[in-house]
This record gives C-alpha cells, sequence and structure tokens, in this order.
C-alpha cells in the first residue's frame, strides 16, 4: 500500500472530504503530523479490497466492521498488509510500516450473500458535499449528512467491493466526509470506526441522522452515532497564532535589550517568531534565522529597521559557518527543534533529532560565536512527564547538564511551562500559557542574564 498526492485529490473528490490535512502543504506543515497525510478511510477502503480477493465468496456480507485508526498513514510510504483469518466468519486485517509499525486495525465479520446487492444508485442527485448542516460540538446535538449519490468512480478503482451487498461502501464515504467536514470538521481525525450493515438506516432523501453522544474535552474526543454507525474522532485545534508586531503593547518592550545584537535561530513560527517580535518591540538588533521564506518575518522588516530575516537551514553544522559576524556582547537563542512527536521515525533516530537540535547545535554554537549570553528553553515536562514525550525530556535533561557546564558565557535553560505551540497542543490538553505568555517568560530570563543574574 503506498499512496501518492493525485490520490489524496481523487479520494477528496470522490468523497466530497476535502479536509486540507489530506490536500494542502502548507496547511498540513503547520499541524501536529507536520505534513499530508492520507485519507483515513481510503487507507480502509485499500485494505478492504485487497482482502476480498482472497474470498471465495461470489458475494459478501458485511456483518459488522470495526476499525482502529492507530497512526497517521503518509504519501510515499511502503505499507505491508497482514491478511490473518480468527474463523470462517471473522478476518483481522492490519496496515504496516517498518518505521511505525501498526497504522490501521480492522475487524471484519462476514458470510456468504445469499441474494444480489441491490444498486447503489440514490434518486437524489444531491451529493454529501452539498447537504447544509450545522454541527454543534454539544452533546445531544442531531445533525443530518447525505448519503453519496455516485459510487461509480469509487467501484471501478476498487472493483472487488462490487461483491459486497448493501450499502457499507455508502457509509464508508459518509463517514469521512462526516468527521472531515462536518462534525468535528476541520482538523479532525479518525480514532475509531464501527459499522453494523442490517442496522443501518436513512430518513427520506436517503439522509443519515447523527447524533453527538459524548464530547470528551479532557483529549479532545468527540463521539457520534447513527443508525449501525459508531465513531470517536479526534478535533485537532487550529495551529496557534502569535500577536502581530504592530499588535504588542508596552509590556512586550524590555529597554535593558535596546541595541543589543540578538541572533534567533528556529524565528520562522511559534514561540520563536513570537521572541523576534518581542526583540524588534524592544529594538533590539534581531538576526531570525529561518528555515523557509516567512511572509510574517518580511513584514515585520518593514516595520522595524533593526530586525532582518536569513534563511538558512541548520541541518548541518557548517551552516554556523554562513551566519554573519557578530559584536562581544551577542545574545544568542536557540528555539530550533525538529517534531517532537514523530511516529515516521524509530526512537533511536528521533533521538539523535533531539541530540543534534538542543545539544549539538548549541554547542557549535557557543564555541563558534563566543556569545555574552546563550538561551535554550528547557522543559516542565521533565518535572511533570507527559505520556509519549519521555524521549525528548529526557533530551532536555541531557541538554541542561552539558550547557551548564560552559563558563564562557550565561547560560540561560528556563523549565518553560505548558505553553500551547504547533508542535504540543495536540498533546498538551490544558496548556498553563499561550504564546505571548512564553514569549515574556524568555524575554524576562533574557533580561535578568543581561544584568548579571547568575546562569538559570
Amino acid at each position: 500500500m503506498n499512496f501518492k498526492k493525485q490520490d489524496c485529490y481523487w479520494f477528496a473528490e470522490v468523497s466530497g472530504d476535502n479536509n486540507p490535512m489530506h490536500l494542502d502543504e502548507n496547511y498540513a506543515v503547520s499541524q501536529i503530523y507536520g505534513r499530508v497525510v492520507v485519507h483515513g478511510i481510503h487507507a480502509v477502503i485499500f485494505l478492504f479490497n485487497e482482502w476480498i480477493k482472497t474470498v471465495p465468496f461470489k458475494l459478501i456480507e458485511i456483518y459488522r466492521l470495526d476499525v482502529s485508526f492507530i497512526k497517521a498513514v503518509y504519501l510515499h510510504k511502503e505499507y505491508s498488509l497482514d491478511i490473518r483469518i480468527i474463523d470462517s466468519n471473522l478476518v483481522s486485517l492490519r496496515a504496516s510500516s517498518i518505521s511505525q509499525g501498526p497504522v490501521l486495525d480492522m475487524k471484519v465479520h462476514f458470510g456468504e450473500a445469499t441474494h444480489e446487492a441491490f444498486s447503489r444508485s440514490i434518486s437524489s442527485d444531491k451529493m454529501a458535499k452539498d447537504t447544509e448542516c450545522d454541527a454543534p460540538l454539544e452533546v445531544g446535538s442531531e445533525f443530518r449528512v447525505l448519503l453519496p449519490s455516485d459510487t461509480k468512480p469509487l467501484l471501478l478503482r476498487y472493483s472487488n467491493l462490487n461483491r459486497i451487498v448493501g450499502q457499507v461502501v455508502q457509509y464508508l464515504l459518509v463517514s469521512t466526509y462526516t468527521v472531515g467536514m462536518v462534525c468535528p470538521g476541520l482538523h479532525s481525525i479518525f480514532s475509531t470506526l464501527r459499522l453494523v450493515p442490517n442496522e443501518f438506516l436513512t430518513n427520506e432523501g436517503n439522509l443519515v441522522s447523527f447524533r453527538v453522544l459524548n464530547v470528551d474535552k479532557r483529549f479532545s474526543r468527540v463521539f457520534l452515532v447513527a443508525s449501525g454507525v459508531k465513531i470517536q474522532a479526534f478535533l485537532r485545534p487550529e495551529p496557534t497564532k502569535s500577536l502581530g508586531y504592530t499588535a504588542l503593547d508596552s509590556t512586550f518592550k524590555f529597554d535593558q535589550l535596546k541595541g543589543r545584537e540578538v541572533l534567533v535561530l528556529g524565528a520562522g513560527r511559534g514561540l520563536g517568531l513570537s521572541v523576534v517580535k518581542a526583540l524588534s518591540k524592544s529594538q533590539s538588533k534581531v538576526t531570525a534565522i529561518t528555515r523557509r521564506f516567512s511572509e510574517e518575518l518580511c513584514e515585520l522588516e518593514k516595520n522595524c529597521s533593526t530586525t532582518s530575516q536569513q534563511l538558512l537551514d541548520m541541518k548541518d553544522l557548517k551552516a554556523i559557518d554562513r551566519l554573519p559576524s557578530f559584536s562581544d556582547d551577542l545574545i544568542i537563542i536557540n528555539m530550533l527543534t525538529p517534531k517532537i512527536v514523530d511516529d515516521y521515525l524509530q526512537p533511536e533516530e528521533h533521538g539523535k533529532l533531539f541530540r543534534y537540535y538542543y545539544i549539538e547545535i548549541a554547542e557549535a554554537l557557543i564555541n563558534k560565536l563566543r556569545p555574552a549570553v546563550f538561551f535554550s528553553p528547557s522543559t516542565v515536562f521533565i518535572d511533570s512527564p507527559v505520556r509519549g514525550m519521555e524521549l525528548y525530556s529526557a533530551t532536555k535533561i541531557e541538554m541542561e547538564k552539558v550547557l551548564m557546564r560552559y563558563d564562557s558565557c550565561k547560560v540561560v535553560v528556563p523549565r518553560l511551562p505548558r505553553i500551547a505551540s504547533d508542535q504540543n497542543h495536540s498533546m498538551i490538553k490544558y496548556p498553563s500559557m499561550t504564546l505571548e505568555d512564553g514569549c515574556k517568560i524568555i524575554m524576562e530570563s533574557l533580561v535578568d542574564a543581561v544584568n548579571g543574574s547568575r546562569s538559570l
């Protein structure tokens, strides 16, 4: 199983699920996975189609389908398929990759159909994507979604699905449309899906009536039910946004940093970008290093003559040689980070990335540029562990120990609180601070260092 970009476009057209997480690379890069991910239901259909090839029956009746969406399915990645027969009417299907492990689990209860499949064509000429509905995330709220009227494009590509009787294919399509476009809607992904075809029930006009059964705000999880359908989905929050430069108030202005040369790495977005804005407000001479072009930094350069943007990919330590020269009182702020959560990588590879960005780059910068102050944020997760961030926290502990050995400059490594950022906002359900709050903590730590406080 290996999906290409055009496969996502095709499935979006067939299903009506145009969630930008599956289509827009510029949008997807700011989300939890950092890249475009394949529609989960598309992967289900692919696996379903492959399994049907092994079934001896001419027609197949599905009694129940249970799907667990374990991890994201990525583009241009090879996934192996495992089909395990549990008994004559139950099969287990799994998709896996070497680096991610299992990404999709399915249990299919089935039998031989004794009747022909009825037509999947629907009298209405509307598609599900034309359905108007308001689906608030409130327990008990109800909404209706129209079944797709034409599944021919899907059945032409995945022809084995023609052997399934009933409306299973249509309900798979209406499920992906519902989660991706209606409720929870954009930014959302599947957790689990259960279909029980003999309980399917549509209203006049082929509308499926959904109800919000529960909303678990601790984990941003939504439970939806319809006749023969049970869905659990995660609502992914929108990307965090920092205040515009002109909107920053006087509390972001620190006179002690006026005129100081400051080098900020990882300045293109999130907390790094917020720090650049606050430094610019304080009239520091800021060199903002970013891997890709930032329109916000360009706008900042127009408003503040002391701030400049430099494109530089720090994946290689040799990039440090391309930095401009600085004065002896230079302040370096290292906000560089790889993805904190990346199931695309093996733990060993991920650990190497953490160590490179948090320790190796830091040591190279200190030894090469000899700054007066070096700032690198640590994390409160060291004191309050969060599941899934153990490797991240362990590397931050090592970073603190390594950097605090340097006496050639003032080292500032504060353990920042739980801050809502693009990197962690799907793992931290109750962040204690916004980007602006975190930015102020960083600025105050820098002022303490400049004023002669001991290393933090």
